[in-house]
């Protein structure tokens, strides 16, 4: 198994400042007191209402991701734990694998990532990586020594992510990439935290998240804790990809209690597409919410969101790998509120009309799907 150590990924870091490799520098204005209104057509091509159908076996609890591929949304919906198939216009195809605990089988989902035809799935419960076809057929599984967060592929080979303090099981090494056939090829980026080396740190550890797939072709890792995004290049190895910097950003050294009384004032969420990078986090009891032009090389805070020509404000809860964000609402619970605040429909997305005037209570969300530019 090869590895890369500390050492070894200092020196590539160094060697890679002075030639192809050299990180881009990302401002942040985290804190910002000025907010800055932006209509979602301003960073998109297209914005799509998909109202899911609602089956007996479609229900969703939750969407935790959406990945879309070859005219289908893959859905992960965690509470239930569940990955489900529906096509563009919202009908339903098929359930992914089945809950259990034999072959295949899985008792808890809570990522996933495609590839070509094949869905690579991670299930915490049991911790173990599976490989599906694409009509749910098992290809191969393999127990890991621990639960990682995320999964992704590496070009067409499966790759996991462990997050504090689970690294320390997989030899203190934060990603492993595989084989095809699920065994260990190459571990990436040694991890200097180590579990027992504070209290708070282990106290505080599930708090951490972090961003981890392939954008552009390019595998991509961030934790909130850090502020440096890497990039795995095409040996294998790993390097620098951007460097974030934040105005007053609470920093993660002042310890666990600190940010704490600070109501954790930095970053815990970044979604990265072809041309924008989105962020969000907490500041005071609020949520900030900005996003990144790497165009303009400006970041600004959009306050609870994008506006919208006749519909809700939009905010990615996650983005896909062919450059789209989405966010789902209950279409029901929108029209209550346009009741509660005496708003009329009439001006409403005309898809959006439609679904309005026809919902129910019990229906499944709906996806608001964003073609970005």
């Amino acid at each position: 198994m090869k590895h890369i150590s500390i050492y070894s990924l200092f020196v590539l870091a160094m060697y890679a400042c002075g030639h192809t490799h050299a990180p881009n520098e990302i401002v942040l204005d985290y804190f910002a007191t000025t907010i800055k209104e932006i209509n979602v057509s301003d960073i998109a091509s297209h914005i799509d209402y998909i109202q899911l159908e609602t089956t007996q076996a479609s229900l969703i609890s939750n969407i935790d991701k959406i990945q879309t591929k070859d005219g289908k949304m893959y859905i992960l919906d965690i509470r239930s734990s569940s990955l489900l198939v529906f096509d563009l216009s919202g009908k339903f195809i098929r359930k992914i694998g089945n809950k259990g605990n034999g072959p295949g089988e899985y008792v808890m989902i809570t990522d996933f990532a495609l590839r070509d035809s094949v869905i690579l799935a991670m299930d915490a419960m049991q911790m173990k990586m599976m490989l599906y076809d694409s009509l749910g057929r098992l290809i191969a599984e393999k127990h890991l020594p621990n639960n990682p967060p995320r999964v992704a592929f590496y070009k067409d080979i499966p790759a996991c992510e462990y997050n504090f303090p689970d690294f320390a099981y997989n030899d203190g090494f934060r990603i492993s990439i595989y084989d095809r056939s699920l065994n260990p090829a190459t571990n990436l980026l040694k991890s200097s935290y180590a579990i027992g080396e504070t209290a708070a740190r282990n106290i505080n550890a599930t708090h951490f998240r972090s961003f981890f797939a392939k954008v552009n072709d390019t595998l991509t890792f961030w934790e909130s804790r850090d502020d440096i995004v890497y990039k795995i290049i095409d040996d294998n190895n790993i390097v620098e990809k951007y460097k974030i910097q934040y105005s007053n950003k609470a920093k993660f050294e002042e310890g666990v209690v600190e940010i704490r009384e600070k109501r954790r004032n930095q970053m815990d969420r970044m979604m990265e597409t072809h041309n924008y990078i989105f962020f969000t986090g907490s500041y005071d009891n609020d949520y900030c919410r900005l996003v990144y032009s790497k165009k303009n090389r400006e970041g600004v805070n959009v306050g609870e969101g994008f506006k919208t020509n006749g519909g809700p404000d939009f905010f990615p809860y996650g983005v896909t790998e062919d450059n789209k964000a989405y966010q789902s609402f209950s279409v029901y619970a929108y029209k209550t509120e346009l009741e509660e605040k005496n708003i009329s429909t009439d001006k409403l997305d005309p898809k959006l009309q439609s679904l309005v005037r026809t919902c129910n209570f019990d229906d499944n969300p709906c996806v608001m799907l964003v073609t970005l530019k």
